[in-house]
C-alpha cells in the first residue's frame, strides 16, 4: 500500500509569520491538530496542539505575541506519495512524530497522520498478509 492511498488530500497550512492565535483558531475551525507551516510558499515546518502548550508553558506569553515559526519544528520529515505506508510508519516512528506531510516537488500534497494509520489499519494488515503468502508461494516453487 503506497501513501498516496491513505493520505489527507486537504492539507492545512498557514505561513511562519502568522501568530499562533491564529493558527489555533484555524486548528479548532478545521478540526485538526497540525497545521503545515510555509515560507515563501515551500513547506518548513510544522506545528502541533503540542508545540502550542510548549511555546505557551515556556514562554508564558499569550498566543496572539507569538509566531508561528517560533513553535513550529524546524527540521520538516516528509515523505513522497509513492512510498509504501511502511516506510512512512518508519519514518514517523525513528523521527518520533504523529504527522507526516506528503511532498512531491516542494509542493504539499497531503498529510499522513496516526490517525490515518488506526483508520486504514485493516486495509494495511489485509495487504501485509496477502504479500506474505505470494512470498510464501513464490519461495516454494
Amino acid at each position: 500500500m503506497f501513501v498516496r492511498e491513505i493520505m489527507t488530500t486537504d492539507v492545512v497550512t498557514i505561513n511562519a509569520d502568522a501568530t499562533l492565535r491564529e493558527g489555533v483558531g484555524l486548528m479548532l475551525r478545521e478540526g485538526i491538530g497540525s497545521l503545515v507551516v510555509t515560507s515563501d510558499g515551500v513547506p518548513a515546518g510544522i506545528v502541533t496542539h503540542g508545540d502550542v502548550l510548549r511555546a505557551t508553558y515556556a514562554t508564558r506569553r499569550p498566543l496572539a505575541q507569538l509566531a508561528v515559526r517560533k513553535a513550529a519544528s524546524g527540521d520538516l520529515v516528509t515523505v513522497a506519495p509513492d512510498a509504501t505506508v511502511g516506510s512512512a510508519v518508519s519514518e514517523m516512528t525513528s523521527h518520533d512524530v504523529a504527522h507526516l506531510p506528503v511532498v512531491d516537488d516542494f509542493e504539499v500534497v497531503g498529510i499522513v497522520t496516526t490517525t490515518d494509520l488506526v483508520v486504514y489499519y485493516p486495509e494495511i494488515v489485509s495487504e501485509a498478509g496477502e504479500a506474505g503468502e505470494l512470498r510464501a508461494l513464490w519461495e516454494s516453487r
